[in-house]
């Protein structure tokens, strides 16, 4: 059974934070993104970013509790050193 979660980020620059999350991490896993949308295999799961004019969804699965919480931790700390000049973060939501 897969384990994700959701949140969304009211932020106009989503393709930008998006893109540099993928690039950045396709040094390490493999990473496919456009502007709207990207998605990174992360070993332990994977994690999905939607962009849309005004807002940016990211979405984290495994098939565990614990690998989850590895790969929302990951994203979390990137997406914050990268947004913080904007003074965004992510804050994790929707779990299931």
């Amino acid at each position: 059974m897969s384990h994700h979660v959701m949140t969304h980020i009211q932020t106009p620059d989503g393709s930008k934070y998006l893109r540099h999350l993928c690039k950045h991490f396709n040094h390490k896993v493999d990473a496919e993104w456009d502007d709207r949308q990207g998605r990174v295999f992360f070993a332990m799961g994977t994690c999905e970013f939607r962009a849309t004019e005004s807002m940016l969804t990211v979405e984290c699965q495994a098939d565990s509790d614990e690998a989850l919480e590895v790969v929302k931790e990951i994203v979390k700390t990137h997406f914050d050193r990268f947004a913080r000049r904007e003074a965004v973060e992510l804050a994790w939501g929707i779990t299931g």
